[in-house]
């Protein structure tokens, strides 16, 4: 049976069409997101403990959304064990020279969180939470191609915020 070159013609299109958007995913999105992709490790304090961090940053869903995977270990202390918080965000900037975007928030507490992004040079800021759930702020600074600087903050009732997690993290070579 012979196939019509025109359908051939029609599936080669389509199938390499499909390729593009995965590959250059990367440059639809802002420099800042651009440059978080890959895995990072790193220690600092959270909730005044001492934490082993680790993040891999991924395009994902034909490369439309920013795929962060979160493991947080905090250390035992005297009156509590290790704690290991796990989480998933994902991050969508309209374009590549967006200022801001949206995501959610998923952790190994149960919590999902809406997030308002802000994006500026080498900094992204991720708004989380709503009035019904927990708010806060985190900062990722990019201090050079191989080093990230994250800042927790939670809001306090009266708006303010307070820091509970300092970070800093290297590129991790796959």
């Amino acid at each position: 049976m012979r196939t019509p070159i025109w359908v051939l013609a029609a599936i080669v299109t389509v199938w390499a069409g499909a390729f593009p958007a995965a590959q250059a995913g990367s440059a639809r999105l802002p420099p800042v997101l651009s440059a978080l992709l890959g895995d990072w490790n790193g220690r600092g304090t959270v909730s005044g403990r001492p934490a082993t961090v680790a993040m891999t940053w991924s395009l994902e869903l034909a490369g439309r959304f920013v795929h962060l995977r979160f493991r947080n270990e905090m250390a035992p202390t005297a009156t509590r064990p290790i704690e290991v918080l796990e989480s998933h965000g994902y991050y969508r900037a309209a374009s590549p020279d967006a200022t801001g975007g949206v995501g959610t928030w998923i952790d190994s507490r149960g919590v999902i969180l809406p997030l308002s992004l802000t994006l500026s040079g080498n900094t992204l800021t991720s708004d989380w939470g709503s009035e019904s759930t927990e708010r806060g702020r985190t900062t990722y600074v990019l201090l050079g191609p191989d080093r990230l600087e994250v800042t927790d903050l939670v809001r306090l009732p009266d708006g303010q915020y307070r820091p509970f997690g300092q970070t800093n993290l290297s590129r991790t070579p796959r």
